[in-house]
């Protein structure tokens, strides 16, 4: 059970970072290219926990 909650509170991490990076757009604290490589970077990251999700299911 607490793995599961472990893995949860990963993706609501990045779910959080990603909505923190659009609100400091918002407010001018960081320009579109900064945050087109932040985001760039948690798409990235996405991408590899959920593919540890996927893989931690099948093993």
């Amino acid at each position: 059970m607490q793995e599961i909650k472990d893995k949860k509170e990963i993706v609501v991490n990045i779910y959080m970072l990603n909505f923190y990076l659009e609100e400091a757009y918002k407010k001018e604290l960081i320009n579109n290219k900064k945050l087109e490589s932040f985001i760039s970077y948690l798409i990235e990251i996405d991408k590899m926990t959920r593919g540890w999700f996927k893989y931690e299911e099948v093993k």
